[in-house]
């Protein structure tokens, strides 16, 4: 049915706390020093997926531009709990009696993804295109500073990872 159970509720709970937790841990470390630094060192493992090892300029020039980075952890965790507190709220409207319809509760589901495509926060939004922005550009640059054989990496990784999706979806009918 349309309907959750409150133990189903408890355990969305559940996992939001962990997911926070864990959020607090990766992205929020206590000094500022400490945060760029695991900034950094997730966009150069990132980077280096997909291109491989980089040279010293080029980790010089990816930490110059992670300090430059719009990224503002805060204000992510901040729209992260307003869109998980967001969904409780849609998923307790259907524990309501009598339960909604299902239109009703298509609906409520509805609004509920388009408050996380098209954030009530005007802040939030600008935020966001101005990150993506930035990490657009910051990708191309990097890319455009890579070799040639680092770009062939990337191609040969890009290719690996097609196949792996395409084989997924081949094996769940897709």
């Amino acid at each position: 049915g349309l309907t959750l159970n409150h133990e189903q509720l408890e355990n969305i709970q559940r996992r939001y706390v962990k997911a926070n937790r864990n959020f607090r841990r990766d992205y929020l470390q206590e000094s500022q020093a400490e945060r760029r630094e695991k900034t950094v060192k997730r966009a150069l493992e990132r980077a280096e997926t997909v291109y491989g090892k980089l040279d010293a300029s080029k980790r010089q020039w990816l930490e110059q531009k992670i300090a430059a980075s719009p990224f503002d952890p805060e204000l992510w965790q901040a729209e992260r709990i307003r869109r998980q507190q967001d969904v409780q709220q849609v998923l307790r409207g259907m524990q309501q009696r009598p339960p909604p319809s299902k239109d009703q509760a298509m609906a409520a589901v509805r609004a509920q993804y388009q408050r996380v495509v098209y954030s009530p926060s005007e802040r939030y939004r600008t935020y966001s295109q101005q990150l993506t922005a930035y990490n657009c550009e910051f990708a191309a640059q990097l890319h455009n500073r890579t070799t040639p054989a680092q770009r062939k990496t990337a191609v040969e990784k890009f290719r690996g990872w097609e196949s792996d999706l395409r084989s997924l979806m081949a094996g769940n009918g897709g």
